[in-house]
C-alpha cells in the first residue's frame, strides 16, 4: 500500500532503504505474536496496528531532521534498529539490551499512538541519526542489511563465554545459526557443529569452515556430539525452540545452553537434567557496542555472507517474500530480502 512519505523529525535521518532483511522475527508479528516482549520481557504483548515490517535495514540518508549536520546526507549506512531509554536500572548497569521501554523500527514497540509505525519494508524510513552507521564501500548491501542479525550472534557468544578449550553447538543453520557458528570460532571454540535439515545451510556452514555440520534426521545428533567432544557441548545455542529435554542432554556438565527462539509454552523437565552445573540462558537481542564490532567483523572480512542470500524481490512482491521466508523448507532460503 502507498503510505505519506515520513519527513524526519528532531535528531532523526530520513533513509532512502537500498535493502531490507526478512527475519524469523517479522514472520512472527504477521501471526500476531510480539517476539520482543517474549524474549525480553517474558510477556505476552499485543500489537499495534499498522506496523510496517522491517529491521534488518540499509540504506543511504537523504534528508536530516533538526539538531543533525546536513553533511550526513549522502551517507550510507547500516541501522541499529533500536533506542532504549537510557534511564531504568538495565540501562544504568549496561544492560540496556534488556530496557522495557526500547522503541524499535519495524516492531511497533515503544512508540505512542501513530497512523503508521514505519520499519525498513518501505522506499523511506526515520531513523534516530545516531544509529546511522556510516558502512564502508567494501561491505555490500546484502552483508550490511545483516548486521542485525550478526550483532545478535556476537552478544549469544559472549553470553556463552566460548573461549579455546570449549565446544560449540548450534541448533538450526539459519543466518543466525551460521553467523552464531562463525562468531564462536572467532573465539576459539572447537569443535564447532552445527545442526540443520537444510542441505542448502548445510552445504554453507561446510563451506564457512564448520567442523561436523549434521542432519539430525539422517544422523544422531545426540551421539555425533558426543563422539565429536567426548563430553557433550560446552555451548549449546538452540535457534529454533527445540524441548528443554530435547537441547539439555546435549550440553556437557558445566555447560550452558542459549535459548534465541524463547516460546511461551509450558515444559516440564526433571531437575536432575541441570546436574552436573549446568545452566539454561536466554539471549535477548544485543548491546550497542555489539553494533559497530559487527561492522569492524565484516569490514575486516573476519565473518563470511556469500551465498547466504539465496532470495531478492522486489517491494512489489513483499508478501511472496514473506512467504517464501516463512516455508523455506520448500524454497530453499537462507535470506530473503526485501528491495525497494
Amino acid at each position: 500500500m502507498d503510505v505519506p512519505e515520513p519527513t524526519p523529525g528532531e535528531g532523526q535521518a530520513l533513509l532512502r532503504v537500498t535493502a531490507c532483511g526478512v527475519c524469523g522475527s517479522d514472520l512472527r508479528y504477521i501471526h500476531g505474536e510480539n517476539p520482543w516482549a517474549q524474549h525480553t520481557l517474558g510477556e505476552k504483548r499485543r500489537n499495534p496496528p499498522n506496523i510496517i515490517l522491517g529491521h534488518e535495514i540499509v540504506g543511504v540518508i537523504v534528508e536530516v531532521g533538526p539538531g543533525v549536520p546536513r553533511d550526513r546526507i549522502g551517507e550510507r549506512v547500516g541501522v541499529l534498529c533500536f533506542r532504549v531509554c537510557g534511564k531504568c536500572h538495565w540501562c544504568k548497569v549496561g544492560l540496556e539490551n534488556l530496557c522495557p521501554d526500547t522503541s524499535h523500527l519495524g516492531h511497533g514497540a515503544g512508540w505512542e499512538q501513530s497512523e503508521y509505525y514505519y520499519g525498513g519494508m518501505a522506499e523511506y524510513v526515520p531513523i534516530w541519526a545516531e544509529h546511522c552507521l556510516p558502512v564502508p564501500d567494501s561491505v555490500s548491501d546484502e552483508a550490511v542489511s545483516m548486521l542485525d542479525v550478526i550483532g545478535v550472534a556476537v552478544h549469544a557468544v559472549k553470553c556463552a563465554g566460548a573461549d579455546p578449550g570449549t565446544s560449540a553447538l548450534v541448533i538450526g543453520g539459519g543466518p543466525l545459526g551460521l553467523f552464531i557458528a562463525q562468531c564462536a570460532a572467532l573465539a576459539g571454540a572447537k569443535p564447532v557443529i552445527v545442526s540443520e535439515i537444510s542441505q542448502v545451510a548445510l552445504r554453507l556452514a561446510s563451506a564457512y569452515g564448520v567442523d561436523l555440520c549434521i542432519n539430525p534426521n539422517e544422523t544422531d545428533l545426540s551421539a555425533a556430539v558426543r563422539e565429536a567432544t567426548g563430553i557433550g557441548a560446552w555451548s549449546v545455542f538452540d535457534t529454533v525452540g527445540l524441548s528443554l529435554s530435547e537441547t539439555l542432554p546435549l550440553t556437557a556438565r558445566g555447560g550452558k545452553l542459549l535459548l534465541l527462539a524463547v516460546k511461551l509454552q509450558d515444559q516440564t523437565i526433571s531437575p536432575a537434567m541441570l546436574s552436573g552445573e549446568r545452566s539454561v540462558q536466554t539471549v535477548a537481542n544485543f548491546r550497542y557496542d555489539d553494533f559497530p564490532y559487527s561492522i569492524d567483523l565484516l569490514r575486516e572480512g573476519r565473518l563470511r555472507t556469500d551465498g547466504m542470500v539465496t532470495h531478492k524481490l522486489r517491494i512489489g512482491d513483499a508478501v511472496e517474500a514473506l512467504r517464501v521466508a516463512e516455508h523455506k523448507d520448500q524454497t530453499g532460503a537462507i535470506k530473503v530480502l526485501v528491495i525497494p
